[in-house]
């Protein structure tokens, strides 16, 4: 991740010798936080970062893929708890998701854009025993499909660097038997982007 972002700012002297018509691909790095709450009575915090990349297909449509690392941060002590006959410590989740998403500029006057976008993806829970030296079968884990409505408003900065306020609803399509009622990721999530656009030349 560290590579990409600065791959990306060796980018950037270049970004403002393009016009805008030539502006086709851009990356976008976001971070978010977001609400975990449980039927067991207890409130986690989640932090992600997410990667993405998208193509404009229309002066104010684009569509593209995205891989998304989510962390439980909580510092609070209360982090055992039993999920699915398993004793877990609720403080190593970890959520995995990646896929596809598209916009659409609602709004875009000289610097503010405000886009409505929706992400489909596939995600991976994981969390890791609290027994010491626990075996695979003591961990848990769970698959998903996710569907996240989200709202961006963009400040451009230059040509081809914006940053911006992103806020979404997450919800969740547990696939097999394992679903999480004791760690419920269906919840409002927000946070900050900066998106850069990648010149045509260093595309192809």
């Amino acid at each position: 991740m560290f590579k990409i972002f600065t791959i990306l700012l060796l980018l950037l002297p270049n970004f403002s010798m393009q016009s805008q018509e030539e502006e086709k691909i851009s990356c976008l790095i976001e971070s978010q936080f977001m609400n975990i709450n449980s039927i067991l009575n207890f409130n986690r915090l989640g932090l992600s970062v997410t990667i993405a990349s998208d193509y404009r297909l229309h002066p104010k449509v684009y569509a593209g893929v995205y891989s998304m690392l989510m962390k439980d941060i909580s510092t609070n002590h209360n982090a055992i708890h039993h999920i699915m006959d398993k004793k877990i410590d609720v403080s190593s989740s970890t959520l995995s998701n990646f896929g596809i998403y598209a916009g659409y500029k609602l709004y875009n006057e000289e610097r503010l854009t405000l886009m409505p976008e929706v992400r489909l993806g596939y995600g991976i829970y994981e969390a890791k025993s609290a027994i010491p030296n626990a075996n695979a079968s003591e961990h848990l884990s769970a698959s998903m499909i996710t569907l996240t409505p989200r709202a961006l408003a963009s400040y451009k900065i230059s040509n081809g660097l914006s940053t911006g306020i992103s806020m979404g609803y997450k919800f969740i399509s547990y696939i097999g038997e394992t679903k999480l009622p004791e760690y419920n990721m269906q919840n409002i999530s927000g946070g900050v982007f900066l998106r850069f656009i990648l010149p045509p030349n260093r595309c192809r």
